[in-house]
């Protein structure tokens, strides 16, 4: 129940911006890094609450299960791990869609860790 509320409050201040943005899911991540880097109390509201679906290009793989991805740039923003990582690592430049569990967050450099779930990764062909 917890982090039903907090993912309400997080999606509660996306609703406005997301209806008119011509790319929701980047208009969502922009949001949500700019609380992150503005308000320390929002990574309370973050973490351990499941993101809503976000998009990003893979940046490389570090290990099997972590993959670094860029969601508005060519640097790594965000830290995915995999609980079932694919049998071959994702190429470089591969777009992907997913969500998960917000884990970590350094301010910097900037990087949110995700946790995402088998079911939450998508165009990965398995």
């Amino acid at each position: 129940m917890r982090q039903l509320i907090r993912i309400s409050v997080v999606c509660c201040s996306l609703a406005a911006l997301l209806a008119q943005a011509p790319d929701p899911m980047l208009a969502r991540w922009q949001t949500i890094k700019q609380h992150l880097n503005g308000d320390p109390k929002y990574w309370g509201l973050v973490k351990d609450a499941v993101l809503p679906e976000l998009k990003a290009k893979v940046i490389r793989s570090a290990t099997p299960n972590e993959v670094l991805v860029a969601a508005s740039g060519s640097e790594p923003e965000i830290k995915l791990i995999l609980t079932s990582p694919p049998a071959n690592p994702i190429p470089a430049g591969t777009e992907l869609t997913f969500n998960g569990v917000a884990e970590e967050f350094q301010k910097s450099p900037f990087l949110l860790t995700i946790r995402v779930g088998r079911n939450d990764l998508r165009n990965v062909l398995r």
